[in-house]
């Protein structure tokens, strides 16, 4: 299974689309409660996390082996990418997609590219 986080924003909703045209199975990861209420009332299978509370991201990953991290677009960013990451692998997830920025690897600040390693 895959978690998408950043399911509610532009980029997070094309890969949702993507996933919908396929026989994957899939879990959306929302910061907004009213947001992931919404996908299970259309048959969507939905959570909300936290990237402060770790706890949230490991309950939200169990039993997805693909994490698509689309993570917050804040100053606290590199930390709490990282939090995500570690619940990740703590839930078994054995792959990660991250989103990181558009551009050529030069174009990475420091902080991202403290992430993507």
């Amino acid at each position: 299974m895959i978690c998408i986080t950043g399911a509610g924003g532009t980029l997070g909703s094309e890969v949702l689309k993507q996933l919908e045209s396929t026989n994957a199975r899939f879990r959306l990861a929302y910061f907004s409660k009213g947001k992931a209420d919404r996908a299970r009332a259309s048959g969507i299978e939905a959570v909300v996390i936290d990237y402060n509370r770790p706890d949230t991201l490991e309950e939200a990953f169990v039993g997805c082996d693909r994490l698509f991290l689309l993570g917050p677009n804040v100053l606290e960013q590199t930390g709490l990418e990282i939090n995500a990451v570690k619940a990740a692998k703590a839930s078994g997830v054995r792959h990660i997609v991250k989103q990181s920025v558009m551009g050529p690897p030069k174009s990475h600040t420091a902080w991202q590219r403290s992430i993507d390693r």
